[in-house]
């Protein structure tokens, strides 16, 4: 059975991407965007790929 990923789990992943990418923005604003979407909306914004989803999240699912 697949991990089953969380809305907290997908936001941490993308907060990280984006602290990354965007240094110089407001990440708090950035994460009261991704709280309104849905776990569905949140994966597809992640950039990674179905098969390496995974390997991907183990760090913030071994986080909870």
């Amino acid at each position: 059975m697949p991990p089953i990923y969380t809305k907290e789990n997908l936001i941490d992943a993308l907060v990280d991407i984006f602290d990354i990418m965007y240094k110089d923005m407001d990440i708090k604003e950035y994460v009261s965007i991704l709280d309104k979407l849905s776990v569905d909306e949140l994966r597809s914004e992640l950039p990674v790929e179905e098969e390496e989803m995974k390997e991907f999240m183990e760090p913030y699912l071994s986080s909870t």
